[in-house]
């Protein structure tokens, strides 16, 4: 390449046909600034193409930074939308987990819940049976427990009943016999004896009528005992035991019917004339049987405690009507046996006195006839078939004595306290037929069938 300055320096040959070397240098001169120019231009642009260059080199060691820059970006970029999408998945997988361990747990608790509701139905089911069933059986055994009761109360007081009837027909046989022994002797009575026996009569009769009044009271508060002892079972139960009370009750009255026989066959009142004494005080009597039937009397009695309910109606119907048909024949028969007994006694004691025969031709009746009257074993029976029969009550101990082996004291004497030493003289001698007081000193002189608990 050429220069300039070559170019401006450059020797050329001269020829003889040739150019004008004038213009030959003056295009010489401009291609040497042309050149110089081109020269100046190409520095200039050289350095710009440096500068360039070293731009280029920057931008390219930019470019390097700028593209780990955008790769790094990128591959954040698509880090982080990998992990995005990485966490989304994770967390949908998740809550689908969650979702369904949630579900499964409720389903499970569910199940729980009704195995337990189901558990616990069965088991509140066998508690309500057993607890049914329970009830059911002590309902059976209270009702067999009552039933029992009651038909032992029953029992025992138509036992007791029994006992009470066999007792005082059994006395009422011995007085009638020892009534029959003496009314041979009873007749010769004198006349002069006749008002004062009378005086004697009408206290023992006004007794009479009160203690007829308090068997029967006593007897009225027996039965209101039972019939408040039964409210436990049913009403079939309570009709049957009331029926057999009032079949007792009716043994009673015949009793009662059978006793009035006596009148028909003891000797008429006798009456002595004497003067008037003072009016007979009542205190206790003292009435004694054997001390076996004691004993039993004062079991029954405290067991029988009459009690404060009010007295079943029927049984006051029945009471007011037996009261009112029985009332003349108890007097009558109580009198005319008392007269006789008094009598029998008076006459034993009193020798000195004059006696009188009372005409025989007047209208006796046969004392045998009571007597037979009583020898009867029988019981008045019972309408029911299904009431439980009253045994009758049996002696057969060989050893034990009668009223009348004691030839010394006449029975009379032990039932109406009766001093034989001084039956004319002491009138202050009292008949009562009410139970003593508990804090008397004396020893309580009324011993009989029917005594108040104590």
């Amino acid at each position: 390449m050429i220069s300039a300055n070559e170019i401006r320096n450059r020797q050329i040959k001269v020829s003889q046909v040739g150019y004008d070397k004038e213009e030959v240098n003056i295009l010489l001169d401009e291609a040497a600034d042309t050149v110089d120019g081109y020269v100046a231009e190409n520095k200039e642009l050289y350095h710009k193409l440096e500068v360039l260059a070293n731009k280029i080199e920057e931008y390219r060691a930019e470019e390097d930074s700028i593209k780990s820059a955008l790769i790094t970006a990128q591959k954040m970029a698509d880090q982080i939308k990998k992990e995005s999408a990485q966490a989304a998945e994770d967390k949908k997988k998740a809550v689908d987990k969650k979702a369904r361990e949630t579900i499964d747990d409720a389903n499970k608790r569910a199940e729980n819940t009704m195995d337990r509701a189901k558990k616990a139905l069965d088991s509140a089911k066998s508690e309500a049976q057993r607890i049914l069933k329970q009830a059911n059986e002590k309902a059976q055994s209270i009702i067999a427990e009552k039933t029992a009761q009651g038909n032992d109360i029953i029992e025992n007081a138509e036992k007791k009943a029994n006992d009470a009837i066999n007792s005082a027909k059994i006395v009422a046989q011995n007085i009638l016999d020892q009534s029959r022994e003496i009314s041979n002797d009873l007749v010769q009575k004198s006349k002069e004896e006749k008002e004062a026996y009378d005086l004697l009569v009408q206290s023992l009769k006004s007794d009479a009528e009160k203690f007829i009044g308090s068997i029967k009271s006593l007897y009225s508060e027996q039965l209101e005992v039972l019939n408040a002892a039964n409210l436990e079972t049913s009403d079939d139960d309570i009709e049957k035991k009331v029926d057999d009370i009032n079949d007792i009750h009716d043994e009673v009255k015949n009793l009662v019917s059978e006793i009035g026989e006596m009148e028909s066959a003891i000797p008429e009142k006798i009456h002595i004339e004497k003067e008037e004494e003072p009016p007979v005080s009542h205190e206790n009597v003292v009435i004694t049987t054997d001390d076996d039937e004691n004993e039993q009397i004062d079991e029954s009695q405290q067991e029988d405690e009459p009690s404060d309910e009010p007295q079943n109606e029927t049984d006051d119907e029945e009471n007011e009507i037996s009261s009112e048909s029985d009332e003349d024949e108890d007097d009558a028969v109580i009198d005319d046996i008392i007269s006789d007994i008094n009598a029998e006694k008076n006459a034993k004691e009193n020798d000195d006195v004059d006696f009188s025969l009372v005409d025989e031709s007047e209208d006796m009746p046969d004392p045998m006839a009571a007597v037979e009257a009583f020898n009867s074993d029988t019981v008045t029976p019972i309408d029911d078939s299904d009431a439980p029969t009253i045994p009758e009550i049996t002696d057969d101990d060989e050893d034990e004595k009668s009223l009348f082996d004691d030839e010394t004291q006449l029975p009379f004497e032990n039932y109406f306290n009766v001093n034989r030493e001084d039956v004319h003289g002491d009138r202050t001698q009292t008949i009562s037929l009410t139970a003593p007081d508990e804090d008397e000193d004396d020893a309580p002189k009324f011993k009989g069938f029917f005594k108040k608990k104590k």
